[in-house]
């Protein structure tokens, strides 16, 4: 393994931080498990900074590491076999490219995203984050807030509505689909 000069440490650094909410996102929806999720990316920005000097700089550095990430996740598979709900090898390669196509829209959607959940007030905004943040299940939500299971249900959606509605709206402004 060749050392790092700082001249490639500061290229490294800015590559991987460009790539890497594509690639975590990626993970999370490969790994079921928060915490695998979070380890698998651990070991990906290890693999990458260790075989940065094998790194083609002309080709694109987001291929190269949803490629670390692709065998990472295969390996972690390996590692939990006998976990029925993990996805098959082919579908993760499908995933990838997916995840690449797309990876343009997700910085200004991204964006968007934060700029409406700034707007969600009230118990939207409670339910949001009980939900996404604190990852809460619908019976605690319940006892917490003293609605419905099936209101939980309910107010989700329509606060996933409001939140798709606005990103639409900030990316059509913003020139982009």
């Amino acid at each position: 393994m060749k050392k790092l000069d700082n001249q490639d440490v500061a290229d490294l650094t800015v590559r991987w931080t460009r790539v890497q909410p594509i690639v975590a996102g990626y993970i999370s929806a490969m790994v079921p498990d928060f915490g695998d999720a979070e380890d698998v990316l651990q070991r990906v920005a290890l693999v990458i900074v260790k075989k940065y000097s094998q790194y083609d700089k002309a080709g694109p550095f987001l291929g190269w590491a949803m490629g670390i990430a692709r065998y990472e996740i295969l390996a972690y598979r390996r590692r939990k076999a006998k976990d029925r709900h993990l996805l098959d090898p082919d579908l993760i390669g499908e995933v990838a490219d997916a995840y690449q196509q797309v990876s343009g829209h997700l910085g200004p959607m991204r964006q968007a995203l934060a700029e409406c959940l700034e707007k969600v007030g009230g118990r939207h905004r409670r339910l949001i984050e009980m939900w996404y943040v604190d990852r809460r299940d619908p019976g605690e939500i319940m006892k917490l807030l003293g609605i419905a299971q099936s209101t939980v249900y309910v107010l989700l959606h329509r606060a996933r509505l409001v939140l798709r509605r606005c990103v639409e709206r900030r990316m059509k402004l913003e020139g982009q689909s």
